[in-house]
């Protein structure tokens, strides 16, 4: 009759209309909105909420913000890589370096230099056979004696000029990357479980660095060849394509024609200067000690 709104009187009421339309353009930072966390790289990522009414988008839509400054890197203690033992001639080296504990990116890598062996410290200088301190091939025993490739054959002597046998050449290698334990078990005659070096030949069988000699023998007594060695090194390096070396005495059909093209580019092995590589002449400890180094070292 009069037109008075029960408000004050009583709580009848009516809805009319359509409900309004969310406008999700707020920018409130807080962690109701929270999309992401912020990062080592990128600042926190939030929701957008409606202006009216504070829901966030997160079930509606996809629109945020990103809002303060990416988190500051949490140095790790130093680490070190990389490291190149010293030897009598030469300064070795290793990278010092940092990593964030909380993302893991680098932070800082500075090389750092190790001094030359001194005479006392020096593994080859208790034998009285090798050549003097400071040459290449006097570093290659002290690198061998260093990574575990050989003892030398006595207190004094390292014998550079001994012959090796193929089951020395395989040990060889097979501590110059580390001694792998074999997972297979490849049957030779001349093999047994109890030689030195059963390990490593079943090593080299199983990553097709050498399958032995024919009839189920490895060979391990044989005196290992130029070839042969030249060989077992360039198999290990994923037997590379060679640009191509040519010698008088390696027939271009030769097993170990391109081990030897690849040895003389890479400075690991070279000819007689007369044209010749002698693959079939047998490899002394010294030269053999020598050409693993100029790999692996």
């Amino acid at each position: 009759f009069c037109g008075k709104s029960c408000k004050d009187i009583t709580d009848e009421t009516f809805s009319y209309g359509e409900p309004r339309a969310h406008e999700f353009s707020a920018e409130t930072a807080t962690a109701d909105y929270l999309k992401t966390a912020a990062d080592c790289d990128n600042a926190a990522v939030y929701y957008k909420s409606c202006k009216f009414c504070g829901k966030s988008c997160k079930d509606i839509t996809d629109e945020t913000f990103s809002y303060g400054e990416p988190r500051a890197h949490t140095p790790g203690d130093p680490v070190e890589e990389n490291r190149v033992e010293p030897t009598c001639g030469v300064e070795g080296s290793y990278d010092e370096v940092v990593y964030c504990t909380a993302c893991g990116d680098e932070l800082s890598r500075v090389n750092k230099p190790i001094d030359k062996l001194t005479e006392e410290a020096c593994p080859g200088s208790r034998f009285t056979d090798i050549p003097p301190r400071g040459t290449p091939q006097h570093d290659a025993v002290d690198w061998a004696i260093t990574h575990g490739l050989t003892v030398g054959t006595s207190a004094t002597t390292f014998s550079p000029n001994a012959k090796t046998t193929r089951a020395q050449i395989v040990t060889f290698l097979w501590h110059a990357v580390g001694a792998p334990e074999p997972q297979s078990v490849t049957a030779f005659k001349d093999v047994k479980e109890s030689d030195y070096f059963y390990k490593a030949v079943m090593w080299a069988a199983e990553n097709g660095i050498t399958a032995g000699v024919g009839d189920g023998y490895f060979g391990s007594g044989r005196e290992c060849s130029r070839a042969e060695l030249v060989t077992f090194l360039w198999r290990l390096a994923n037997s590379p394509e060679p640009a191509g070396t040519v010698f008088t005495d390696v027939p271009a059909d030769a097993f170990y024609a391109k081990a030897v093209s690849w040895a003389v580019e890479q400075g690991v092995a070279s000819g007689d200067g007369k044209g010749n590589f002698l693959p079939g002449v047998s490899c002394t400890r010294l030269q053999s000690i020598f050409m693993i180094w100029r790999v692996y070292a």
